[in-house]
Order: C-alpha cells, then sequence, then structure tokens
C-alpha cells in the first residue's frame, strides 16, 4: 500500500531552516548507502525531490538496485 507523502510535507520542508536533514538509504549489491539530505521536500503524493550533490553516486545506487531487482 502506498504512503500518501504529502502527510509529511510540512515537517519535510522545512528541515533545511531548521539545520536539520533527512537521511536516504539504498542497498544494493555493493552494500549499504547513506546520505544526509538537507534539501529534501515532498514533490507530490508520490515523490520526494532534493538537491543531489554527491555528483550522482546515489543515482548510480539507485539504478544498480533497479538492475538488480529487473533480473530476478
Amino acid at each position: 500500500m502506498p504512503i500518501d507523502l504529502t502527510e509529511f510535507s510540512d515537517a519535510i520542508n522545512i528541515a533545511l531552516e531548521e539545520s536539520s536533514y533527512c537521511v536516504v538509504a539504498t542497498c544494493g549489491p555493493d552494500g549499504p548507502d547513506v546520505g544526509y539530505k538537507g534539501s529534501m521536500q515532498v514533490f507530490d503524493r508520490d515523490h520526494l525531490s532534493y538537491w543531489e550533490r554527491t555528483r550522482g553516486q546515489l543515482e548510480e545506487a539507485f539504478g544498480r538496485i533497479s538492475q538488480r531487482r529487473d533480473s530476478t
């Protein structure tokens, strides 16, 4: 059952103003990858958005996980 992210928008969207952050974690073939995201925002009920500052490392991790899931 999907989660409606808009319920959390007030808390998430002000994280940067409060000098706080959200954490995005993935786990793929190379093990876990954790990234702190101070710019996290609720884009809509199904999507989060953030400013990617890791030069695509998190995007690569998502890609590896997606490829692994598609191959099973």
